[in-house]
């Protein structure tokens, strides 16, 4: 992931935790904070964006193993016996051959794993801020917070499916680099 991606991860889930994190520390009235404050914030959102993308990471570590085992499942199912499960797993040489050699596929890459992380943070964050403001939210809150780790899922789970279809891709096209070099 390039440093921008990280950057903008990091400050969107940082951000979205300084909401909950400001009323548990110190309760204010968000419209309230002046302009030197919120520059003070920046880093400090930075910084939370890390520990959230952590325990996120953490927390949702089965569920991600599950989601990725089912989306292998579903990209064997669509190869028609070609490969097994265990050939669908191994696909480390092809992701760096895509670093290497496909930059527009890199990129691409790295854009869905931006968009499942921020996701996957903004679940971890709903759930405090649906305690937070609960007078303001009501069942929105918990209904919010359900859609996005719903996204989230979706998110990996394709994500998951593109990255295996591209290591596949690759796989069957580096044989023929090689034979004609």
């Amino acid at each position: 992931m390039a440093l921008p991606g990280l950057l903008i991860e990091y400050l969107i889930n940082g951000s979205i935790a300084l909401l909950w994190i400001l009323q548990l520390v110190k309760p204010v009235e968000l419209s309230k904070i002046d302009m030197g404050e919120t520059l003070f914030l920046i880093p400090i959102a930075y910084v939370l964006g890390m520990f959230v993308d952590v325990l996120a990471w953490l927390l949702t570590r089965p569920l991600k193993n599950e989601i990725r085992r089912r989306a292998a499942q579903t990209v064997l199912e669509s190869t028609d016996g070609q490969y097994t499960l265990s050939q669908l797993k191994l696909f480390w040489k092809e992701k760096v051959e895509i670093e290497k050699s496909y930059p527009d596929l890199n990129s691409e890459l790295s854009s869905r794993s931006s968009r499942d992380r921020i996701a996957r943070g903004t679940f971890l964050n709903l759930l405090p801020i649906s305690y937070f403001y609960w007078e303001q939210l009501s069942f929105w809150g918990p209904l919010l917070t359900i859609g996005a780790l719903l996204m989230w899922i979706r998110f990996e789970h394709y994500n998951r499916c593109f990255e295996i279809r591209a290591a596949l891709s690759i796989r069957e096209e580096v044989p023929c680099k090689e034979v004609t070099s």
